[in-house]
Parts: structure tokens; C-alpha cells; sequence
């Protein structure tokens, strides 16, 4: 389920937030263990989308894309992630 309807899906380089989501479902958060360090995701879809991801940014800092970098510092990092 986190890998395909949620869109938090392990890659080589890092870890892809792309989520799927049914129209009505709104915001969620979710906590994901990556190699090492620990990410709190909240993904927020105040228009409602199924698709498509607006910004995304870990720490505070905006992300090129929708590829987090590896944080393999055993860390608990946060995702803001806007769909649209």
C-alpha cells in the first residue's frame, strides 16, 4: 500500500514520494525507515487531486523533483509534501 497508492517507493538513489490517492482522501502522515534514518511524511491535497505532486521539501528545504536524497544518518528527518 505505501509503495503504490501512498507513492513512497525505495529507488537506487533515494526514496520517491509520488502518491495516487482517491480524490477525497485528503491529507495523511506517514513514517517511513530508509536506509538508516527515519522520515515523517505529510502529504496534503487541500484541492483534491489523484495525481501530481507541487512542492516537497525535507528539513525545511525545498526538493528539486520527487526523489528525497539519502539521509544515512540515522536521523528522523521531515517531508512536506503538496500535492497538485
Amino acid at each position: 500500500m505505501s509503495q503504490f497508492i501512498l507513492g513512497i517507493r525505495p529507488q537506487f538513489d533515494g526514496l520517491e514520494i509520488d502518491p495516487c490517492v482517491p480524490s477525497n482522501f485528503g491529507s495523511f502522515t506517514v513514517e517511513r525507515k530508509f536506509r538508516g534514518a527515519t522520515y515523517e511524511i505529510t502529504v496534503e491535497n487541500a484541492t483534491g487531486v489523484q495525481k501530481g505532486v507541487q512542492s516537497i521539501t525535507l528539513d525545511g528545504k525545498a526538493i528539486n523533483g520527487t526523489l528525497l536524497p539519502v539521509c544515512s544518518d540515522g536521523e528522523k528527518h521531515s517531508v512536506h509534501v503538496t500535492m497538485g
